[in-house]
């Protein structure tokens, strides 16, 4: 689950971004989508007469807007920096920000999430001649 909310959450502050920073009304807007796709919802309890109770994931938008900073380079950079400020804008702790930073560094310059990458890149996989 976590996977589908950083990449949805990715996929909107890019989208968001553009190629200019967003002001007033339409960085707003930017916002209030980013913390709800970061808004989780528990399953109702059958039963139970208390409502669901709602998380934002910050965690998740702190991890994104890291990766998105340390991969900023290349032709996408400013559009990469804008939308992870725009995740910060909408709560994302930036010192936890900053911890993701070097992750996305090493995935732009290796070439990508490790679940992204080809066979044949990284470590020899077990039982196979290197």
């Amino acid at each position: 689950m976590d996977t589908i909310i950083a990449a949805r959450l990715l996929a909107v502050a890019k989208r968001r971004a553009g190629w200019r920073r967003p002001e007033g009304r339409e960085r707003e807007d930017a916002v209030a989508e980013l913390q709800g796709v970061a808004t989780v919802t528990e399953r109702s309890r059958r039963g139970s007469p208390h409502p669901p109770k709602s998380v934002v994931r910050f965690d998740l938008m702190a991890e994104v807007a890291g990766i998105l900073r340390g991969g900023a380079v290349g032709a996408d950079r400013e559009q990469r920096l804008i939308a992870a400020e725009l995740l910060i804008d909408a709560g994302a702790d930036p010192e936890e920000v900053e911890k993701w930073v070097p992750e996305g560094l090493r995935r732009a310059l290796g070439g990508g999430a490790p679940f992204s990458r080809p066979a044949g890149r990284g470590a020899p996989r077990p039982g196979s001649r290197a």
